[in-house]
């Protein structure tokens, strides 16, 4: 019988780990509600283009009359170095919108926020660079 508390996490224990928590960071179940996103998944970095990348959460967004850009597809990847790069995609295809490199765990949800015009949460934030009611 195996012990339990040796247990040895597999490489893709780790990617679940790592992609729930940058889930966490978006606001989790209170972005999916905020934004309509609906598709969420984790990739791991080994197959993606991305140089650096351990692993990415892609998450589908619904089109909607608030989504300043009309971004359909967003990827945030976790890098070796401890940030972010997002990237955003209009439609589905291959070549993303807007590449935004070198963001940190506290700057994840201001910097969706800024980029789609889309709120995470139902409450402010302190120190949030966005302002509610006005044109960003």
């Amino acid at each position: 019988m195996q012990n339990t508390n040796n247990y040895d996490y597999s490489y893709y224990d780790r990617l679940k780990e790592f992609a729930t928590e940058m889930f966490q960071q978006l606001g989790g179940e209170q972005f999916m509600l905020m934004t309509g996103s609906k598709n969420i998944f984790y990739i791991s970095g080994k197959d993606l283009e991305f140089n650096g990348c351990i692993v990415a959460l892609v998450i589908s967004i619904p089109l909607c009359v608030f989504n300043k850009h009309k971004i359909q597809r967003f990827e945030m990847c976790l890098m070796g170095d401890d940030t972010y790069t997002f990237r955003f995609y209009k439609r589905t295809v291959d070549k993303p919108f807007r590449v935004i490199r070198g963001v940190y765990c506290d700057e994840v949800q201001d910097t969706f926020e800024l980029e789609t015009g889309l709120l995470v949460t139902m409450y402010n934030r302190k120190n949030s660079r966005v302002v509610v009611g006005e044109n960003v």
